[in-house]
């Protein structure tokens, strides 16, 4: 049962050498020796810097930068049949390898949950999104990998299918363009929901909402584009960044569930950041895509803008004397506190038009707009589904507010929607003005 550990780097994350100390100790609890087969491409850093001398870790250098790339020669290399794979900044339990190393015995590819440690605000906001848990298709599988903690067994997959580092080397969504082409080749992802979670370091920083869900979004318009993947188109996402960009955005989480009103008000700074980033980044690849330029963003100047806007509200938390892990009363879903956040959208307004300008004539747009439809269909249906599993599952939970929180995290997997998902849709249903 050995397996072969993956890690991509450029040889810049502080947490590398943590991540490695994690993983080495993850294989100490396994019965046959392991490896660590660490890339570092796209870097000139010594690999002899790290100070760590121990033989089962293989360091690979490679002057192209790309994880896609960089977790494909680990996959050509690997000594066993069992590939896992965790990220440079992620730190996994010492059960990890063990746990994904004996499911794969019965599935061909697994994903297991990652949790982002409270390190402050932005991690917490990060975390309570669950962004890095992979997306249910039941409670037993998942439509998506995510490569902070997952693993395949070659010999289990067809021949040959690898991360697509030809098309998603630079970006982000290479984890999931993989799950997709592994879907279609009859491959179904099992879900280790009952797996200690590994841990996604991340900087307390809003930069890293900003570029992180710029990438996320130009990976999401790849899927679409590359491979018709209807599941990450966005139809509306030209009128929704407009939306913000003038101010009379509605449809956005308020978080009611969130009884501090501070804390409240910094996740909906944070939710408003996020949806601008994505559809900022996800339109500009729309529009790469189609060879027009309908939108311009300065993508430096939205970053140090939604830094100010985000950093005030996260000052406000603090001065409050707030911790960072929110308290959540699920009672208060059904009955939003009525705060329009008016103030704040009009700050996130004018940022935006100063960051993102349209630079294109009304047959660009009008091109632009066509191709976001194409899936408008599949994605109503499916918005449609989430809505009503959503209700369903909302209707079904009682008990203190955790194990509510829990239980409805749990029944919303079984629909195959996520908590984050979940949240907002039953929030949408009892809240008049984002109905309006």
């Amino acid at each position: 049962m050995s397996v072969t550990v993956a890690v991509p780097s450029l040889g810049h994350s502080p947490g590398l050498v943590r991540c490695l100390r994690s993983v080495l100790a993850a294989l100490d609890r396994m019965p046959e020796p392991g490896e660590v087969i660490l890339v570092l491409n796209g870097t000139s850093k010594d690999a002899g810097r790290l100070g760590i001398e121990d033989p089962r870790l293989r360091v690979i250098t490679d002057p192209v930068a790309g994880a896609a790339r960089a977790r494909n020669t680990a996959i050509d290399l690997a000594a066993n049949d069992r590939v896992l794979f965790t990220d440079d900044d992620c730190e996994v339990p010492p059960g990890w390898c063990q746990e994904l190393a004996a499911a794969l015995n019965a599935a061909p590819a697994v994903a297991a949950p990652v949790v982002v440690p409270p390190a402050g605000p932005v991690p917490s906001f990060i975390d309570y999104k669950r962004t890095f848990v992979a997306p249910p298709v039941n409670e037993s599988t998942v439509r998506c990998m995510v490569t902070a903690s997952c693993g395949l067994r070659q010999s289990a997959v067809p021949p040959g299918l690898r991360f697509d580092d030809a098309l998603f080397n630079q970006a982000a969504a290479e984890d999931s363009a993989l799950s997709y082409r592994l879907a279609d080749a009859g491959v179904s992802i099992r879900w280790i929901g009952s797996a200690a979670p590994a841990r996604h370091h991340l900087r307390n920083a809003p930069a890293e909402i900003v570029e992180r869900f710029l990438r996320y979004g130009a990976g999401n318009a790849r899927l679409v584009n590359a491979d018709g993947r209807w599941q990450e188109s966005v139809p509306d996402a030209w009128s929704w960044l407009n939306s913000i960009r003038d101010g009379s955005c509605a449809d956005h989480r308020r978080f009611p569930e969130i009884p501090t009103p501070a804390i409240r008000a910094f996740f909906v700074a944070c939710e408003l950041a996020l949806t601008a980033s994505w559809l900022a980044g996800y339109l500009t690849e729309m529009q790469d895509h189609l060879a027009l330029q309908v939108v311009s963003v300065d993508r430096a100047a939205l970053t140090a803008a939604l830094d100010v806007i985000i950093g005030q509200a996260a000052a406000d938390v603090a001065s409050a004397g707030t911790w960072i892990m929110p308290e959540v009363d699920l009672a208060r879903l059904t009955a939003p506190d009525g705060v329009g956040y008016e103030s704040l959208r009009a700050a996130l307004s004018e940022a935006l038009r100063a960051a993102v300008r349209i630079t294109g004539g009304p047959a660009d747009v009008s091109r632009l707009t066509c191709h976001l439809i194409i899936h408008r269909g599949p994605v109503l249906r499916e918005q449609a589904r989430i809505r009503s599993r959503a209700l369903g599952a909302w209707t079904r939970i009682a008990g203190d507010q955790q194990a509510m929180l829990d239980e409805l995290e749990a029944q919303l997997r079984r629909g195959g929607v996520s908590l984050s998902d979940g949240l907002d849709e039953i929030e949408k249903a009892f809240s008049a003005d984002r109905l309006a």
